[in-house]
């Protein structure tokens, strides 16, 4: 189920981008504006994935409160006592930020300038990157057969969008 959803959400951003890319060339905004006095001077056509992540969070924000709510009696309370905990939090914001804004972001600047089975094979290569980090923080033991599978995973995926 999470497979489709991510795939159809995919296919969703990048009409979205579409649409975005139009409304500015519509304002009279190319894709290569730089604006001034930004912080990271970007072309337009970069900006405009992490402006799409940006409306993304948001409306994940609102959904993810009303789920809290409906589906959870007490949501709002370990909510507040979950916040509480400053070292979670660290590692929520850190999260957060290499996860779903970075990570996002450039997903949807992957799919702005590619095809979507194309940047859906790169982000299958997750199961080979996340190897080294597991190995090195988490102290897990790399197994030949794990490495095989994530190998193997990724040829699948590969052939199936190629």
């Amino acid at each position: 189920m999470a497979g489709i959803c991510q795939g159809f959400g995919l296919v969703l951003s990048k009409v979205g981008l579409k649409h975005y890319d139009a409304a500015l060339t519509a304002l009279g905004i190319s894709q290569d504006t730089v604006f001034d006095g930004a912080v990271f001077q970007l072309p337009v056509s970069v900006s405009i994935s992490f402006a799409a992540t940006t409306i993304r969070a948001y409306i994940g924000l609102v959904g993810f409160f009303l789920a809290l709510v409906i589906f959870n009696k007490d949501g709002l309370e370990q909510l507040r006592h979950a916040v509480s905990d400053r070292k979670a939090m660290w590692c929520v914001l850190a999260s957060t930020i290499f996860g779903p804004f970075i990570g996002v972001s450039a997903s949807l600047l992957a799919t702005q300038f590619t095809s979507a089975g194309i940047a859906q094979t790169l982000f299958a290569l997750t199961p080979i990157l996340i190897i080294a980090p597991a190995a090195i923080l988490f102290h897990q033991k790399v197994t030949l057969r794990e490495v095989i599978g994530a190998i193997v995973s990724v040829g699948g995926v590969c052939l199936f969008f190629v």
